[in-house]
């Protein structure tokens, strides 16, 4: 009885160590002067509501009337060109009505 008392107190201190451990390296990370940890950047992605940007409305043509499939595909081209020509980090890119594509872009300004 003694060794399973034994092995289950290493496993409740090793636990507490790692507990500890984890809430350590979080509050470090929180500090405002703290770039980086372990080479890696520790920053903020600001997204539209705190950082700003572009909101983008594209319209067919009151005259055309494209299909749902070509208008999914004008969707997924536009993602494209923002996510990868841009490098804009996660643009939200979606469809509106039958006619339109909204594209929002964070950090983008006029």
């Amino acid at each position: 009885m003694q060794y399973i008392a034994r092995r289950t107190g290493n496993a409740v201190g090793l636990t507490v160590v790692g507990i500890a451990v984890v809430l350590l390296s979080a509050l470090y990370i929180d500090l405002p002067q703290t770039s980086e940890f372990f080479g890696r950047h520790v920053g903020i992605n600001k997204g539209m509501d705190l950082g700003g940007g572009a909101r983008i409305l594209l319209c067919a043509a009151n005259t055309a009337h494209p299909s749902s499939s070509e208008m999914d595909i004008a969707r997924n081209v536009i993602n494209a060109r923002v996510a990868g020509g841009l490098g804009i980090a996660e643009p939200q890119v979606s469809r509106v009505g039958d006619k339109c594509v909204s594209a929002e872009l964070p950090g983008v300004s006029n």
